[in-house]
């Protein structure tokens, strides 16, 4: 997806092979899955209440001022980089980077996360729902992050 290209769900569920790009993606109430065995970098902006799920062994990088509803990882690697992020739900088993940013997380209904963080980035959970994290929790060394990077603003950790 080019610079100024925006691309709009309509509020309809879209899948495909990969996201990359610069553009503007509004997802509505939609959900978006993408994903392959291919590493891609979405520079551009997700926003709306709907979803991106993430399928595939590739990674996904997302690296712009996303605010959007779900973000479910089945498979693969989600990283976000560089500016923060919010989503309202996120749930599934794959890995999620967290590089330099802090992901904001939270609503009034409750997910779970079971698979892997990695990265220097933090995690905030608002919101009155709750979000059960069974993961490993592991920084590029290996080691656990120190629970200092997991703030709870609000609702349940």
């Amino acid at each position: 997806m080019s610079a100024g290209t925006v691309f709009n769900l309509n509020n309809f569920n879209q899948t495909i092979g990969d996201l990359s790009g610069a553009g503007s993606l509004t997802l509505g109430t939609g959900t978006l899955t993408e994903g392959t065995s291919n590493n891609t970098l979405f520079s551009g902006i997700l926003t709306g209440t709907g979803g991106l799920t993430k399928q595939g062994t590739g990674v996904l990088t997302l690296s712009g001022a996303n605010n959007f509803g779900v973000l479910t990882i089945n498979n693969g690697t989600v990283d976000m980089t560089t500016i923060n992020q919010t989503v309202g739900d996120l749930s599934g088993s794959g890995t999620l980077g967290l590089t330099g940013m802090t992901l904001t997380e939270g609503n009034a209904t409750s997910s779970t996360f079971s698979g892997a963080i990695t990265g220097t980035g933090n995690l905030s959970k608002t919101g009155t729902g709750t979000l059960i994290l069974s993961v490993s929790i592991l920084t590029p060394a290996a080691l656990p992050l120190p629970m200092e990077p997991c703030r709870r603003a609000s609702g349940m950790l």
